[in-house]
C-alpha cells in the first residue's frame, strides 16, 4: 500500500465536489442508523463507490478547502509564497474548521453518538496479534479516564515472551519478560501519545473540543478509485493524525500518523476492517497496520467486554529501575 499523497482538489471540478460535500453535510441526519442492524450484530464497513447527490438549480457558493482560504480574486503574501501555505497548513489551527467539525461529527453519529459511546466506561478485549514472526495473544485493557494496559503473551523470534504496556495516563512504561530476562522501560511523552491514541477507550475524535483537539479539512484524496474526505487532527503535546472518512458512511477507511521504524520516518497507517455495537454504539475491534507499503500485522478480536470490573492495580506504576512482586496473571 503505497503512502497517499495530499490531494486537495484545485481542478475546474472542485467546486463541485465542494458543492456535493456541501449538500451531504447539509442533508446528513442528525444521527446515523445501520439498516437492519441489530443490538449484537457485528456490521462491516461498507465503503461507497461514488458520492451520489442530486444538484438543485440553485448553486450555493463553493466552500473552500479551508476556513483560512484566500479567495481567487485577492491576492495575498501567502499566495505569491506557496511554501509559506504548506508551513501554515502544518500547524494547528487557533480554531477547528467548520467543514473539519461536521464530518468529525458525522462520524461520531455513525458510531452510535456521543451518549451511546459515553455509556461504555471500560473495554476488555482478548484478541489474536500476528506481526511478521510473531503471534501473540493479547489482553488489552481500557478505561475511560485513560489508563490502558496491553498484554502480549507468545512468541518472539520463536522464544516463549510477554510483553506488558501500561499507561496511568500521566506516565507510561513496559514490563517485558523475554530469554528470561526482566526488563522495565519507561517512555517519552511522545510515545505515551502514539501508545493512547492506539489504546484509549474512545476514538480520539470524540468530544474533540473539550480534549483540546483542534481540527483541519485538507479536501479529498482518492484511494483504489474511490474519494474519501481528508481530516487532519491535532492532539494535545503534538501528536497528529489523519483519518480518511467514507464519503457517505462517515466511517473511516484508514487513519494514519508519522512514527520512526527501523531508523526510518513515515505513516504508520490503520485500516479498519470491523466493527461491534455494543451498548448501543458501534466499537472499532479488527484491523490492518502497514508502515507505508510495509505491512506490519493485523488485530482479530476474539472478544470484547464493556463496563467490566478491573482492578486498580493493574495500572499501578513499579518504582524507577525496579519491579516490585509479581505481574498480576491476567491470562
Amino acid at each position: 500500500m503505497a503512502i497517499p499523497s495530499h490531494r486537495v482538489s484545485t481542478s475546474a471540478n472542485s467546486a463541485l465536489r465542494h458543492l456535493k460535500l456541501a449538500l451531504i453535510l447539509a442533508l446528513w441526519p442528525s444521527v446515523f442508523t445501520l439498516s437492519g442492524q441489530t443490538e449484537d450484530s457485528e456490521p462491516k464497513p461498507v465503503l461507497s463507490e461514488q458520492i451520489i447527490v442530486e444538484i438543485p438549480s440553485a448553486e450555493p457558493a463553493p466552500i473552500p478547502e479551508s476556513p483560512q482560504e484566500a479567495s481567487d480574486t485577492e491576492e495575498t503574501d501567502q499566495s505569491a509564497h506557496p511554501e509559506n501555505q504548506a508551513e501554515e497548513k502544518d500547524l494547528p489551527p487557533a480554531v477547528s474548521d467548520p467543514i473539519a467539525i461536521r464530518i468529525v461529527d458525522n462520524y461520531i453519529n455513525a458510531l452510535g453518538g456521543e451518549e451511546a459511546v459515553s455509556r461504555t466506561q471500560n473495554m476488555v478485549i482478548r484478541a489474536k496479534e500476528v506481526s511478521g514472526q510473531e503471534d501473540f495473544e493479547t489482553l488489552i485493557f481500557r478505561e475511560a479516564d485513560g489508563r490502558a494496559r496491553v498484554e502480549r503473551i507468545g512468541l518472539h523470534n520463536g522464544r516463549p515472551s510477554e510483553f506488558h504496556w501500561i499507561t496511568d495516563s500521566e506516565q507510561f512504561w513496559s514490563v517485558n519478560l523475554y530469554r528470561n530476562r526482566e526488563l522495565v522501560q519507561w517512555f517519552t511523552v511522545a510515545e505515551m501519545n502514539a501508545f493512547l491514541f492506539e489504546q484509549s477507550l474512545y476514538p480520539p475524535l470524540y468530544q474533540h473540543a473539550e480534549r483540546g483537539v483542534k481540527l483541519r479539512y485538507l479536501g479529498t484524496e482518492t484511494q483504489n478509485r474511490i474519494e474519501y474526505f481528508l481530516v487532519r487532527a491535532y492532539l494535545p503535546g503534538g501528536f497528529r493524525i489523519e483519518y480518511l472518512f467514507d464519503t457517505e458512511r462517515f466511517l473511516p477507511y484508514q487513519y494514519r500518523f508519522k512514527i520512526k521504524y527501523n531508523g526510518d520516518t513515515g505513516f504508520r497507517i490503520i485500516t479498519p476492517t470491523r466493527y461491534k455495537r455494543i451498548q448501543g454504539a458501534l466499537w472499532e475491534m479488527d484491523y490492518t497496520i502497514h508502515f507505508g507499503e510495509l505491512p506490519l500485522g493485523s488485530l482479530t478480536v476474539d472478544r470484547a467486554e464493556g463496563n467490566q470490573a478491573i482492578p486498580d492495580e493493574l495500572f499501578f506504576a513499579p518504582e524507577r529501575k525496579t519491579l516490585q512482586g509479581a505481574l498480576p496473571d491476567r491470562r
